[in-house]
C-alpha cells in the first residue's frame, strides 16, 4: 500500500521554513501566529493566443500559395507547347 504523507499530522511542520513560506496560502498563519504574506503577480493579458494564430495563419497562407505553384506548375507541363500557326 503506497503511503500518502500529506494525510499524516504534522507533515507541514516537518518543511523548511522557506518552503512552507513560499507555498502558504494567503489566509494561512505563520509559525509566530503572523500571516503569511503570498506574493502574488497581477494577472496579465496574454497574448500568445493572437502570435499563435497569426503563425497559423501565415503558414496556411504560405501551403496556400505553394498548392497553386505546383498547380500552375502541373498545368503548363500537361498542356505542352502551344502549336504555332
Amino acid at each position: 500500500m503506497v503511503r500518502d504523507e500529506r494525510n499524516e499530522p504534522g507533515w507541514w511542520d516537518d518543511l523548511p521554513p522557506r518552503i512552507r513560506e513560499r507555498f502558504a496560502l494567503p489566509g494561512d498563519r505563520g509559525e509566530a501566529g503572523e500571516a503569511v504574506a503570498v506574493a502574488e503577480a497581477p494577472p496579465r493579458r496574454s497574448l500568445a493566443w493572437l502570435r499563435d494564430s497569426s503563425l497559423f495563419a501565415v503558414l496556411m497562407l504560405a501551403v496556400a500559395l505553394a498548392n497553386l505553384f505546383f498547380l500552375l506548375l502541373v498545368f503548363a507541363l500537361v498542356d505542352g507547347p502551344v502549336p504555332s500557326r
